[in-house]
C-alpha cells in the first residue's frame, strides 16, 4: 500500500477478459472502460460467490481498482518470459528439421554434423553476448520444452537482453531471414514500450501508448508459428489498461515493488543462514533490524561480541568426561 492514496502495485484485478478474447487487438483505447466491460470491486465480490473470472476468495482489502496499478518489472518479465520461450520453441524446431533432413540425405540419424553447432546452442550464445550469464540444460522433469530449461534472468539481466538481443537477431542466421526480422521487430517493440511506460511522453499519452502496444500486438500475432498464438493476461493489461494507467498517473516505475520482494529475499536468505530456526518470525526480524542500524552508521562489518570463560576447567577437564560418557552411552 502506498501512502494516503493506497496505491498498490499486484498483478491483474482489473483484467476482466475471456481467454478467446485476449487476441483481439482491433478495439479502440477505451473499450474496456466501458462501465458494462469495466470491472469492480462490487463484481469481484459476486464472480468469488461462484468461482467465476479468475476469482476463489473475496477480497481482503476493499480498494478500487482504479488505483491498482500493474508492477513494471513484471510486465518486463512475464512478457519477455514468453518471447524468450517461443525463440527456444523455434529453434527445437529448427534442430528437428534439421535431423529430419539429414536422416534423409545420409540415412543416419545424429544430431548434426560434425563440428556444427545446433540451433539452440547458436541461441544460447547469443543470450549470452548480450552480457548475462545464461545457460541451457536437459531437464527431464521440467515442464517447458521437451525436458528443455534455461537459466531464469532478472530484471536487470531481461533490460540487457532487450537492449542488444535485436540487432544480434538481425545478424544471426539462426532463423530465416523473414522470421528472425520479425522476431527482432518484436522485441525491439516491446522496448520501446517499456521506456514510454517509464518516461511517457508529454503529450497525447493513452493514444501513443496504446498505437505502439497494438502494433506490437499485430506483429506478435502475424507470425504463425507454436506460441505465437498465446496472449497472456499481461499483454492484454499492457494494450487495454497500462495505457490509462499511464495516462492518470504518469510513470509506472513509482509503483514499484522491487524493493519488497528484495527484502523478502533477504528474509528468506536470513531464515535458511542465520537462525536456529526455533523462532524464526524474530530472528528474521531482529537480524533485519541489525543491518538496517549498521547500514545507517555506516558500519561495514559487524563487531563480534567479546566472550569470556567463566569456568575455565570446563575447557580442560569436564569437556573430555562428557565426551567420554557420550561414546559410552552411544556405544551401548
Amino acid at each position: 500500500i502506498r501512502d494516503e492514496k493506497c496505491y498498490i502495485s499486484t498483478k491483474l484485478p482489473t483484467l476482466l477478459s475471456l481467454k478467446e478474447n485476449r487476441p483481439m487487438y482491433d478495439k479502440s483505447v477505451d473499450y474496456y472502460e466501458d462501465k458494462s466491460r469495466k470491472r469492480t470491486i462490487q463484481l469481484i465480490k459476486k464472480h468469488a460467490t461462484k468461482s467465476q473470472c479468475g476469482v476463489s476468495n473475496q477480497p481482503l482489502i476493499e480498494i478500487d481498482l482504479d488505483r491498482v496499478v500493474p508492477d513494471v518489472l513484471h510486465l518486463c518479465l512475464r512478457i519477455t518470459d514468453v518471447l524468450e520461450q517461443n525463440l527456444f520453441l523455434q529453434a527445437v524446431k529448427c534442430d528437428a528439421a534439421k535431423r529430419i533432413a539429414k536422416r534423409c540425405r545420409t540415412g543416419t540419424s545424429e544430431n548434426t554434423t560434425t563440428g556444427e553447432q545446433s540451433s539452440v546452442q547458436q541461441l544460447k550464445h547469443l543470450f549470452r553476448s548480450c552480457g548475462v550469464s545464461f545457460d541451457v540444460w536437459e531437464a527431464k522433469d521440467d515442464k517447458k520444452i521437451d525436458g528443455l530449461n534455461w537459466t531464469s534472468l532478472s530484471g536487470t539481466e531481461k533490460n540487457k537482453v532487450l537492449e542488444n538481443l535485436p540487432n544480434k537477431l538481425r545478424c544471426s542466421e539462426i532463423f530465416d531471414a523473414d522470421h528472425r526480422t520479425t522476431v527482432a521487430d518484436i522485441w525491439e517493440e516491446f522496448k520501446d514500450i517499456l521506456q514510454l511506460v517509464k518516461n511517457p511522453p508529454e503529450e497525447n499519452i493513452k493514444q501513443t501508448i496504446f498505437d505502439k502496444c497494438q502494433h506490437f500486438l499485430k506483429t506478435f500475432l502475424s507470425i504463425k508459428e507454436v506460441g505465437y498464438t498465446r496472449v497472456k493476461p499481461y499483454m492484454h493489461s499492457l494494450l487495454y489498461h497500462v495505457p490509462h494507467f499511464v495516462d492518470r498517473y504518469g510513470s509506472l516505475t513509482k509503483f514499484s515493488c522491487q524493493m519488497i520482494e528484495k527484502t523478502n529475499d533477504t528474509i528468506k536468505k536470513i531464515f535458511q543462514r542465520k537462525s536456529q530456526k526455533w523462532d524464526a518470525c524474530k530472528e528474521c526480524l531482529t537480524v533485519k533490524k541489525r543491518m538496517d542500524a549498521a547500514k545507517e552508521q555506516n558500519i561495514q562489518q559487524r563487531i563480534k561480541r567479546s566472550y569470556r570463560k567463566r569456568k575455565s576447567e570446563y575447557w580442560t577437564t569436564e569437556i573430555y568426561e562428557k565426551a567420554k560418557r557420550c561414546r559410552y552411552y552411544s556405544s551401548n
